[in-house]
This record gives structure tokens, sequence and C-alpha cells, in this order.
């Protein structure tokens, strides 16, 4: 078996070429590369791209298309990305990010015309309000995390968007497994990828809200604003 980096490598190359039109392998955390100047270079190449990719790509195929770059290629390139409360880095491996940033930074390199900054600053319920589809964001307190994840398993989305007591990040459904994508202000104190049922800052919340990633909504706006 190749080892891991030529494996991202390899997924990295092929997603440039065609533009995240297909899954990648299932992306581990720790990945580690020869040079960091060739990931920050690569990392630019694939945010362009994407942004092109998506001006010539039909409506309804951008949803889709989207994430898959997200949860298949972008999150691969912040994996090991070292956490810090006050972290604002927008170069994956390279500086500290808080949990707001990370979810704020990934979105607005995917071409999501919102305020990086700004947003990252706020509550996760703000973050969650203007990104999520309004019709489906919930909120569970008393801890029942069962709960939360039952309506996420049963919901048809593949990427969410959830607010703890005081952390934000991601959660993605790759088959049948949901996993929690974020920069975690636990050890590691990195951006990790989890298991939902495993990760201790979603599972042992009080408060949990949760809203759908949903870039039909997003659609519209992304393939006009990318044709001027």
């Amino acid at each position: 078996m190749k080892p891991f980096y030529l494996r991202i490598a390899i997924v990295t190359g092929f997603v440039l070429s065609v533009g995240c039109q297909s899954q990648s392998s299932q992306v581990q955390n720790g990945f580690t590369v020869e040079d960091d100047a060739n990931l920050q270079k690569n990392y630019t190449a694939l945010c362009e791209r994407i942004v092109k990719t998506t001006k010539n790509k039909a409506l309804e195929a951008i949803p889709s298309y989207l994430e898959t770059c997200l949860r298949d290629s972008l999150f691969a390139y912040w994996y090991d990305t070292p956490w810090d409360f006050n972290g604002t880095t927008q170069e994956p491996r390279k500086g500290k990010i808080a949990c707001g940033y990370f979810v704020t930074t990934t979105l607005k390199h995917l071409g999501l015309n919102i305020d990086r900054v700004h947003l990252a600053q706020q509550a996760a319920s703000a973050i969650i309000d203007e990104i999520c589809d309004k019709s489906s964001v919930k909120i569970f307190t008393n801890a029942h995390y069962k709960n939360l994840k039952e309506y996420v398993s049963n919901y048809k989305g593949n990427i969410f968007i959830v607010g703890l007591d005081n952390h934000v990040g991601f959660i993605v459904r790759e088959k049948n497994e949901l996993y929690f994508v974020h920069a975690s202000g636990i050890s590691p104190y990195k951006v990790v990828k989890e298991k939902c049922d495993e990760a201790s800052l979603l599972v042992y919340s009080k408060y949990h809200m949760v809203g759908h990633l949903n870039f039909a909504h997003w659609a519209k706006g992304l393939k006009r604003e990318n044709s001027n």
C-alpha cells in the first residue's frame, strides 16, 4: 500500500485536474507533506479551481460538487493545523486557528460570499443562522446528544454546522457514519476528524444547535458572482 502522503498527493492532483468531480478516498487525520510551500501552493490552486469550476457547472450540479470539494479535499489540507482561541490563519498547517475561524475560512475558500472575520467572531448560533437552511435549524438542550444524532441521521443532507456550549464545527455524513470535523480546543488541540460518538466535545455538550449546510441555497449567487 502506498504511504499516506503519496495517496494524498495523488488525490490532490486528481482533484486539481477534474475539479472535485469525484470523491477521493476517505480522509484520515494527520497526513504529512515533504514541502510546506508546496502544500500552500496546491491549496491555493485548489481553491481557485473550485471557484472556476463552479462558474461552469450547471446550477443543479453545484451543491453536490461543493459538498465533495469541502468534505474530500479542503478539509484534508486543514487536518493537524494547531488550534488557538485567537487563531485566525488562512493557511492550512501554518499558524493557528480557532473553531469559528476554521468554519468560516473553509467556507470562504470554497467560494461562499461571507465575512470570514466578522462571522467567526460571533456565537455559533449566528454562524448557523447565516449559513444554514433556516428550516433545518434545530436546538437540543439538556445534553441530549442522542436527539441531535437521531435528527442528523434522519435528515436528507450530508454536511451540517453544529454549535455547542462554547464550540462550533461540522458534522459530516459519510455513508452510514457521522464525523465531527473541527478545530478542537481540547487535546489534541488541532483540526481533527473524529467519529461523532467518540467526540467528547460533541457528546457531552449540554447545548446543541445544528443546521444543514445546503449549497443549493448558495448556488445561484455563486454562479452569478463567479461570472463577474
